[in-house]
């Protein structure tokens, strides 16, 4: 039987380090997420990646593809249309007739996911007929986020879901 080693569970010292080596290396910044989410994602990402310790992951970092690997397992993509009613209320209601009052502007979506939130701000944008005074930045540290964003794809069986979040 060919098992694995088990992971050593990452300390506070490990996670801080490894934070100092991602900001370095990848320019993104997670010293100040939440240590038990954090612990509990780079566990995921060693065991993905098959070392048994944030030392040996560290070593790696600069390793084509695992920094790329380890920033997809911390970053969270969850995503879905409306899915903040009081936030797209606000919008709707305190946000939209502010921006009204400009000839243009800008708006960035900073950790796109899957562009749901995105697509769901150009609606309602478009229904106050402003989407066209808009720039609409999104970015996202995964390039696979980026991809479906881009891409404007959006399964049909969360639609309903959807329709009910508008």
């Amino acid at each position: 039987m060919n098992e694995r080693p088990a992971v050593q569970a990452p300390s506070d010292a490990d996670l801080t380090g490894l934070c100092e080596d991602i900001l370095r290396l990848g320019q993104q910044d997670f010293r100040h997420y939440v240590k038990s989410s954090l612990a509990r994602r780079v566990t995921l990402a060693m065991r993905h990646l098959d070392v048994r310790s944030v030392s040996e992951l560290r070593a790696r970092l600069a390793s084509e593809g695992v920094l790329t690997s380890l920033l997809s397992f911390l970053s969270v993509q969850v995503s879905e249309m409306f899915r903040d009613a009081r936030y797209f209320l606000t919008l709707r209601e305190r946000i939209v007739p502010y921006l009204a009052t400009y000839p243009s502007f800008k708006v960035w979506i900073a950790g796109c996911a899957g562009g749901e939130e995105v697509y769901s701000i150009a609606i309602v944008l478009a229904e106050a007929d402003l989407l066209k005074r808009a720039v609409i930045y999104a970015t996202d540290v995964s390039d696979a986020a980026i991809a479906r964003a881009s891409a404007g794809r959006f399964p049909l069986d969360r639609m309903a879901d959807y329709s009910m979040a508008y």
